[in-house]
């Protein structure tokens, strides 16, 4: 027997119960009957963890490490993200961009970056699946791809490609969202 698919979520919404949560879940459904009730799933929740922001100061450049790893545990993240064979970015739109927790943890993947990319060589090798699943307040599409982006240059420095997106927009409003909608959303994903 194989061993089971190992997903792990990056969950960056400060509200574990709301549309992002909603549409993470029924993604997560969709892929465990897709794959036979065959994986573990691990949350990591970035409003719990406070990982510490970047500060520029380019030790990473030639170490590859940040050094506010051991303070804040990223290293161990940076572990689980590597034994990880799905790595979900699960987060509602904040400004166009990631919520500021979500958002550190992103930008601390600058220590891979640093000496994947620095001397124009590096090379994404997609050594696992990425999916960026997203929510939006806003009745617009428009801020998704900026999220796609950070999200793929992001996924880049891990080796990462992105499969898959899943997006809901207008969640401001309760009575707009048809969990019905969500399902197929999650359903259509390929």
């Amino acid at each position: 027997m194989s061993r089971p698919e190992q997903v792990l979520v990056l969950f960056g919404s400060p509200n574990k119960k709301g549309y992002t949560h909603i549409l993470t879940s029924l993604y997560l459904e969709q892929l465990q009957n897709k794959l036979h009730n065959q994986m573990e799933i691990e949350y990591i929740y970035a409003y719990e963890k406070k990982y510490l922001p970047c500060l520029g100061c380019e030790k990473c450049d030639t170490t590859g490490v940040c050094i506010w790893n051991q303070k804040d545990q990223y290293d161990q993240l940076l572990e689980k993200i590597q034994q990880a064979d799905t790595v979900v970015l699960a987060s509602p739109v904040y400004f166009s961009g990631f919520p500021a927790p979500l958002k550190a943890l992103i930008d601390r993947a600058q220590q891979k970056y640093a000496v994947k990319f620095k001397d124009g060589k590096g090379v994404n090798q997609k050594l696992r699946r990425g999916v960026l699943i997203s929510t939006c307040g806003a009745d617009t599409t428009k801020f998704f791809p900026m999220l796609q982006l950070a999200a793929g240059m992001f996924f880049d420095c891990l080796d990462i490609g992105i499969a898959e997106t899943l997006f809901a927009s207008n969640t401001d409003d309760p009575g707009n969202i048809k969990i019905s909608d969500m399902e197929q959303k999650a359903r259509d994903v390929k």
